[in-house]
């Protein structure tokens, strides 16, 4: 049986803008255009805490690397600094002095503090639980992985492909394992869907089906430490085996 793997390497070959960067200058676009203009994922990124801070991060020129990998390593920085600190998701969520004076966190923690209209800016968010902070979180990644399968549906796959990989044709492939959301294979090079698996779940054009693209990190504490930090809970919420839990 001959295996086919894609990884994004695939749809930046085929010049597709796939790069978080990318989608990132997309949600800066359509946050600019506002309210008046109704776009479709306005009301997803609009006081989101993650899509505030990875802009802030980019305009600040402080992201890590180019690729997907890299944006993951974004979040479980903070989620890890978060979960260092905590004994009980019902503890009050520790004060920024306490807090690892990482510059990263820092301006994490005060975009969350204007997430949650907290009146008296950082002073305020240690009266929130871990448990507030986890369902915030959770809540706003949900709300950016929608924000980027409609960017990916409007961006890349509705967008003319030109180029074809003879290298691609060639391949006889019994399977096709992709790690790429899109269907840009299925576009191209075979309208058997049934020979493709979305490793990592795909977009769904139908708004009635439930998203089950897979963003998130993966387990950062080994055996002996885990039981240790109850707030890896936050990590799970994002981590990659439960998503794909729920698929």
């Amino acid at each position: 049986m001959n295996i086919l793997v894609l990884g994004n390497g695939f749809d930046l070959a085929h010049n597709l803008p796939t790069r978080y960067t990318n989608f990132l200058e997309y949600v800066i676009e359509q946050r600019d255009l506002g309210e008046a203009e109704h776009t479709n994922i306005y009301e997803l990124v609009r006081k989101n805490i993650w899509i505030d801070y990875f802009v802030r991060l980019y305009q600040m020129n402080l992201l890590r690397g180019i690729n997907w990998i890299d944006f993951e390593l974004e979040i479980s920085h903070i989620l890890k600094i978060f979960d260092e600190h905590d004994s009980n998701i019902y503890n009050k969520i520790a004060p920024l002095s306490e807090l690892n004076k990482d510059k990263k966190l820092v301006l994490f923690y005060n975009l969350y503090a204007i997430r949650c209209n907290c009146p008296d800016g950082i002073r305020d968010v240690p009266k929130q639980s871990y448990a507030q902070l986890i369902e915030n979180m959770e809540s706003d990644m949900e709300k950016m992985i929608k924000a980027f399968e409609i960017y990916l549906i409007e961006k890349v796959e509705e967008k003319d492909v030109v180029c074809i990989s003879p290298n691609i044709q060639e391949v006889n492939a019994n399977r096709i394992i992709s790690f790429n959301y899109t269907h840009i294979y299925e576009k191209l090079y075979s309208g058997d869907k049934s020979k493709v698996h979305h490793i990592h779940g795909e977009v769904k054009r139908d708004a009635s089906i439930s998203n089950n693209m897979v963003l998130g990190v993966d387990e950062y504490w080994d055996k002996e430490e885990a039981h240790r930090h109850t707030l890896q809970y936050i990590q799970k919420i994002h981590t990659k085996n439960f998503k794909r839990n729920r698929i």
